[in-house]
């Protein structure tokens, strides 16, 4: 978390990110929700390549 944060609020937490099979899960349940056709296939290769770490 950023500094000013820490300070103001008290907050000490890391956070974490995503693994490419948890946004894979998020994105397949987000195009299902919003009515997107997609396949399985391409929706890993992307949460591939938007992972950061």
């Amino acid at each position: 978390m950023a500094e000013p944060l820490n300070d103001r609020f008290g907050i000490f937490q890391k956070l974490g990110f995503y693994s490419a099979i948890n946004l894979k899960k998020i994105l397949l349940k987000n195009t299902s929700i919003l009515d997107i056709e997609t396949d399985k296939k391409s929706v890993l290769n992307f949460a591939c390549i938007t992972k950061i770490n």
